[in-house]
């Protein structure tokens, strides 16, 4: 059953996390909730996507959060906007208000048996060996067309850099979770 949340819960997630963007780039203290709801006080797993005129700028998240809702947003919001991938051309304050932002929160990851129970375009994926993991949101597979195959084995290729067969590998963990997204309406 997917989780449903209100406007005005979205609506302040998304103004937190443009605030930690601007915050971020002014050097400002990170802002504070200014709305009340039992969703706040939860630790959720959250990845923050940062786009901008369809092109992705920035998309960084973590499963196991170690604060509230609203700061794991405020600290990924920032770490997206850093991400590593884009070392040689940064988002800068001047690029902020052209960004659109969406926020994906997770649900807890639940282990899978076979690759039959992904459910494309319901569930993410995270794949894991050893010390090593990768993860596609829900969307990636539906975006890309891809199958749960090819979804399970595309992520182990190119995010956990294994061999694409290694769901075939005894130690290889396959995990599905689900997500509430919401993003800014440009």
């Amino acid at each position: 059953m997917q989780e449903i949340i209100s406007e005005s819960v979205s609506e302040e997630l998304l103004r937190l996390a443009r605030q930690a963007l601007i915050a971020h780039f002014t050097k400002k203290p990170m802002p504070s909730p200014q709305l009340e709801d039992p969703l706040f006080q939860e630790q959720r797993g959250v990845f923050v996507t940062l786009m901008n005129a369809g092109t992705l700028r920035g998309c960084i998240g973590t499963f196991q959060p170690e604060q509230t809702l609203p700061e794991t947003i405020c600290e990924y919001t920032v770490a997206s906007a850093t991400d590593r991938r884009f070392r040689q051309n940064p988002i800068t304050l001047k690029e902020v208000p052209q960004l659109q932002i969406s926020i994906s929160i997770l649900s807890p990851l639940r282990p899978i048996q076979q690759i039959e129970e992904i459910q494309i375009g319901i569930h993410g994926i995270q794949v894991s060996q050893g010390n090593v993991s990768g993860c596609f949101l829900p969307e990636v597979a539906t975006e890309q067309g891809w199958d749960r195959y090819e979804f399970v084995e595309y992520c182990l290729k190119h995010k956990a850099h294994l061999p694409a067969m290694s769901w075939q590998n005894s130690k290889t963990a396959i995990e599905v979770f689900t997500t509430i997204k919401i993003q800014e309406k440009k």
